[in-house]
């Protein structure tokens, strides 16, 4: 356990802290989603009717999708405009160079 906290530390070992927190939203996302269908087949079995109010219950699972977006959003940025993509940018350059001459 605690090597894996050393790798979520470390940068460009695929498990950093970035991934793990997408990993705990895109979760905790698909937690509250099935809460919701929970509720919602619930509602119908339980009377045979929907009381829920349903414009309130589809802005909250909009809600859910930008919390799971925003924590995924970090790490896309990161790797696109991040020092790693740079590496491997000129990594790419440098590698096209040499296949040419």
């Amino acid at each position: 356990m605690r090597r894996f906290f050393k790798l979520l530390v470390r940068n460009g070992s695929g498990e950093s802290s970035k991934s793990f927190g997408l990993v705990v939203s895109a979760i905790m996302g698909a937690v509250m989603t099935l809460a919701v269908t929970f509720v919602l087949i619930w509602d119908v079995v339980s009377d045979g009717t929907i009381d829920t109010d349903l414009s309130k219950l589809g802005i909250f699972v909009l809600c859910i999708g930008c919390y799971t977006f925003g924590s995924g959003a970090n790490k896309m940025l990161s790797e696109v405009a991040g020092p790693e993509a740079e590496f491997t940018r000129r990594r790419r350059r440098e590698r096209r160079k040499r296949e040419e001459l």
